[in-house]
């Protein structure tokens, strides 16, 4: 089974941006200096999609992670809504986007 954990990382200026696209469900968090973090809600794919949308719709730039254990580990880069970047623990997806 393990660990899985989602998250969803956005520079703390696009606060009224978050506000309007977040679901009920989702966790704010703003202990980082300069960052906001979003927490999915529980679901199959422990908030993947629900975090994804998100970074699709921000005009800001986002860094979307995914992590299970030692197994898997991925990072998102979104700029104005799309992906810019993504890099994976096995280097099976890692690309600049352009």
């Amino acid at each position: 089974m393990g660990l899985f954990m989602t998250t969803l990382h956005v520079r703390k200026e696009a606060l009224p941006e978050l506000e309007m696209l977040m679901q009920n469900h989702e966790t704010l968090r703003d202990q980082n200096p300069d960052w906001l973090t979003i927490l999915p809600g529980p679901s199959e794919d422990y908030g993947y999609k629900s975090l994804q949308k998100i970074a699709k719709k921000l005009s800001v730039p986002s860094l979307l992670f995914y992590w299970n254990d030692d197994d898997s580990f991925y990072l998102e880069v979104y700029e104005g809504g799309k992906k810019a970047a993504c890099i994976s623990a096995d280097e099976s997806f890692n690309k600049r986007i352009t």
